[in-house]
């Protein structure tokens, strides 16, 4: 008899409290953090990220507008910006 996994959809809805909050990234001012996130297709990574980057902006520029469930912020690991679904961040050194 063969059994059948469900899929589980990974990413959250946006009435689930995320661990951590846009402001709360905001309040870091260009300090660095830590972040660990599942991914959408399930897997889990770190990133050391910071905002307040202007590294791959045009002049005066900004990074693509924001979904209102994401934050963009630019990882220090792989020095290219990223977009993270907040609900999805597992954990952050956030205090």
């Amino acid at each position: 008899m063969e059994t059948h996994t469900p899929k589980i959809n990974l990413v959250k809805s946006p009435y689930v409290k995320p661990l951590i909050t846009k402001d709360d990234i905001r309040k870091t001012n260009g300090y660095f953090f830590s972040i660990v996130y599942r991914k959408k297709d399930g897997t889990v990574n770190k990133h050391v990220v910071r905002t307040g980057v202007k590294v791959g902006l045009k002049e005066g520029g900004k990074p693509r507008p924001e979904i209102p469930e994401n934050i963009t912020i630019f990882s220090i690991t792989r020095k290219e910006w990223r977009s993270f679904i907040l609900a999805n961040i597992l954990e952050s050194s956030i205090k």
